[in-house]
């Protein structure tokens, strides 16, 4: 859908310049099979209510960066998982990372050395203020293994977790959280990655992540007719049985979507539970999982029966089943894995919310207090205070990104324009953009006239960016 090189031009520049330029040029709901270089093998979730993700499922090496939407305060965790595979690899960390260059938490592991460093680094301050050194060795590490690192917020400091065993209880924060923008995955070698990141998620989440094994997660509207129930995990090799169950209200499994890979049966068995007795079950093909990668499971729900697909492949139609139809099911299990598989996210799409919509936004600077999210809160009235405002430098080189929540075609882009006596005059010379594919620009603007619709030729994408090179650059609302 994109051309490989149009991305290598955006992308190949110094890491941190080009995320700071792109902020999500790299990981996106694509799968990038072009772009060997790139590493890219999942997809990109953005921080954002209902029917988005807080996590990032990539596998990677190098430098990635990861922008907070909001400031971290007690009670946040920062998850992340890698692909370990020998000891010659290079140093790797995890970092928590604020304006001007500041750590607030710099977790380094040195595998080749059997220790690990923590730090905090404070420019103003004479750089590194205080180095721990604890002994963690190699064989904390397992070959082919997928491994966690959490970092807990606390009052006073951060809890650092490795694969649920709790390594530090407080490390003294010496910078305040809010100074906190973004997370950083950095190093490696040796064919090791990091697989995947949550970051914190926003108040109003009704998930809690990591995906807890045995917790039922209501999907908090009664399903129907197109919705889908995704889920999300991290697949290795020696795992064992692994399973999506949708349950009723009185206890009963409505279906349940069990994954029996090698040495088992490598099948995947579609049954149902009821009156104490597993049902029989149809069978499928097991698909292709791969080691150490990110794998995505969607039940879609029909008419007569859902549909289920692993990484957008259908695996069959599975009818309903003893009277029973979606507007039953109260709840959703991922149960099972082992030797390090994990689920790792789960999200329920509504019908009446699958129209596309922005989810999430950034911009390159915040002008008078505003905020990128003013352009997607759904106020158009024009008013200044619901408007959000990019002022950079000589009125030079600003944008506003907005997110959507997994690879969209995009047929237009709607702008709502502000009112203002002289913010209205922003919008002229505005170009947009869905990833790097150019939809159109705005030449002209009337004051009296608030939206302005530009046509994008079913661009393919989960990004949208307008760019403004020659002025300020005022939003108050973007629609697709």
């Amino acid at each position: 859908d994109v051309q490989c090189g149009s991305i290598e031009k955006a992308c190949n520049v110094n890491h941190e310049t080009h995320l700071q330029a792109y902020k999500f040029c790299l990981p996106s709901s694509m799968l990038w099979n072009k772009c060997p270089h790139l590493v890219i093998v999942a997809m990109l979730f953005t921080l954002a209510e209902s029917e988005t993700e807080t996590a990032f499922n990539v596998a990677l090496n190098g430098t990635r960066t990861f922008h907070l939407l909001r400031k971290i305060e007690e009670g946040d965790v920062v998850t992340a998982w890698g692909m370990f595979q020998d000891r010659n690899t290079s140093k790797i960390s995890m970092n928590i990372i604020g304006r001007k260059r500041t750590y607030l938490l710099y977790v380094d592991f040195r595998p080749y050395r059997d220790y690990m460093v923590l730090d905090s680094y404070n420019p103003k301050k004479g750089g590194w203020q205080r180095e721990i050194r604890v002994g963690f060795p190699q064989t904390n590490f397992e070959a082919g293994k997928v491994f966690k690192v959490e970092i807990a917020v606390k009052p006073r400091g951060f809890t650092l977790y490795f694969n649920d065993v709790r390594l530090i209880l407080n490390f003294e924060r010496l910078i305040p959280n809010k100074v906190a923008d973004r997370i950083v995955l950095n190093g490696g070698s040796s064919v090791f990655h990091w697989t995947a990141l949550h970051l914190p998620k926003n108040k109003d989440r009704l998930l809690p992540f990591p995906i807890k094994a045995y917790k039922l997660y209501s999907p908090g509207f009664q399903l129907q007719d197109g919705n889908i129930i995704k889920a999300w995990g991290v697949f290795v090799n020696e795992t064992t049985r692994f399973s999506v169950n949708l349950r009723s209200g009185n206890g009963y499994t409505l279906l349940r979507v069990e994954f029996r890979p090698p040495p088992d049966e490598n099948i995947v068995v579609f049954t149902s539970y009821e009156g104490g007795i597993w049902m029989q079950g149809l069978q499928a093909e097991m698909p292709r999982f791969n080691h150490g990668k990110v794998f995505k499971v969607e039940v879609i729900c029909g008419k007569d029966e859902f549909d289920i697909t692993v990484n957008g492949t259908s695996l069959g139609l599975v009818p309903y089943r003893h009277g029973y139809a979606q507007v039953d099911v109260r709840g959703v299990e991922l149960l099972g894995g082992s030797n390090g598989m994990t689920w790792t996210d789960l999200h329920f799409y509504d019908k009446d919310l699958m129209k596309l919509s922005l989810t999430s936004a950034f911009q390159s600077s915040i002008a008078d207090g505003s905020k990128p999210e003013k352009a997607i809160d759904g106020n158009t009235d024009g008013k200044a205070g619901s408007c959000t405002q990019s002022r950079g430098g000589a009125g030079e080189n600003n944008f506003w990104e907005g997110y959507l929540a997994e690879n969209s075609t995009v047929t237009e882009v709607v702008i709502y324009n502000t009112e203002h006596k002289s913010y209205y005059k922003h919008l002229v010379g505005a170009k947009i953009y869905v990833e790097d594919v150019y939809c159109g620009e705005i030449r002209n603007v009337d004051k009296k006239q608030l939206s302005y619709t530009v046509g994008c030729n079913n661009a393919v994408g989960s990004l949208v960016r307008i760019v403004q090179d020659h002025n300020y650059l005022t939003l108050c609302e973007v629609e697709v």
